[in-house]
């Protein structure tokens, strides 16, 4: 029944992989509510997780027909405000989760959602060597900078520097 697509679940895991990238690279500078939970490596997984759901969540629709695509969409927007929900309840357990969730899953949620609609109407099957690849580099990006990061402000920018003003003929240092 539901063979009638392959490959829809590679290119939700596909799709996962571009979004744990983008995700991976966005929450180096943000700060992490806890370090041990929310690290690079996990939004790493959850992208992944994310994308590979949308793929068999696409397969799943293909006994809708013709709504197909509003059930999709009725789902990810959905999941999206459940996904906003969490993060404000989290923000009362730990501080800071609301500002460090929020914008990766919108990112996240937001590639995979447009991703997976562009592979899928694409109209051929996407090879799982493939996504396994993109998934593997995903990972393996997320595991090696799960300890990197975590600007106490949440901005990224360049530490200060010993800065000179020209006072008059004289120089003094700050």
């Amino acid at each position: 029944m539901l063979d009638d697509e392959p490959g829809t679940a590679a290119a939700g895991l596909l799709a996962g992989s571009v979004a744990a990238i983008a995700a991976v690279a966005v929450s180096i500078p943000l700060e992490s509510p806890s370090d041990a939970y929310f690290n690079s490596a996990s939004v790493s997984i959850a992208s992944l997780g994310a994308g590979l759901g949308a793929g068999l969540l696409w397969r799943i629709l293909s006994v809708s027909g013709r709504n197909r695509l509003m059930y999709f969409n009725v789902v990810m927007g959905i999941l999206s405000v459940i996904v906003i929900a969490a993060a404000l309840a989290m923000d009362t357990y730990l501080e800071r989760s609301t500002s460090f969730i929020l914008p990766l899953a919108a990112l996240s949620l937001g590639t995979i959602w447009v991703l997976t609609l562009v592979l899928m109407r694409m109209g051929r099957a996407l090879p799982w060597r493939l996504a396994f690849a993109t998934a593997a580099i995903a990972l393996a990006l997320g595991v090696a900078l799960a300890g990197q990061g975590d600007q106490e402000d949440g901005r990224l920018e360049l530490p200060p520097r010993n800065s000179m003003i020209v006072q008059g003929m004289g120089v003094s240092r700050l």
